[in-house]
């Protein structure tokens, strides 16, 4: 399923700001009408694919991905970057998050010290920029040895000729 926030160039988490001219009012006004389709779109593929699917399927789905999304937010802020081009970045890496997700996580990535955060205010509008800390790429590092050993396990679980 796509994500919120991966089209149009605009984000889910910001109100559109004042227009300065009448092209960028119009340019506003479309990209708000493509997000509310683009909206539209989405929570009616996700009501119809979860209506079809199995509750405790769905449940075991979201518990795995959620599992595996602080690995894939701390592998992505070697270099800092701020909330919505990491969304972006996320997205074009087929790996699904939504703002609402990822902005809680990275405050509680910060809170544990494993990030480092930073406001850029030399642009119209402010940014907060995330990096990992000194903590956090040790513990990064950690968590790739720990998943590389748990997906080749899994992996071996899987291939055995009960599974196939």
């Amino acid at each position: 399923m796509a994500t919120q926030g991966c089209f149009f160039g605009y984000s889910p988490s910001s109100p559109p700001q004042p227009h300065r001219t009448t092209e960028e009012g119009t340019r506003q006004f479309f990209l708000s009408i493509q997000y509310a389709l683009f909206l539209t779109i989405v929570c009616v593929i996700h009501y119809c694919g979860i209506m079809k699917e199995d509750p405790i399927l769905t449940n075991l789905i979201t518990e795995l991905k959620r599992g595996t999304l602080t690995l894939c937010v701390l592998s992505q802020l070697t270099e800092p970057q701020y909330g919505y081009s990491l969304l972006q970045v996320l997205c074009d890496k087929q790996i699904a998050i939504e703002a609402n997700t990822l902005y809680p996580l990275l405050r509680r990535l910060e809170t544990q010290g494993l990030l480092e955060s930073s406001w850029d205010t030399s642009e119209a509008r402010p940014r907060k920029f995330y990096s990992l800390s000194s903590k956090g790429r040790s513990i990064l590092g950690d968590l790739v040895v720990v998943w590389k050993e748990q997906t080749n396990q899994i992996t071996t679980l899987l291939e055995e000729e009960s599974h196939a």
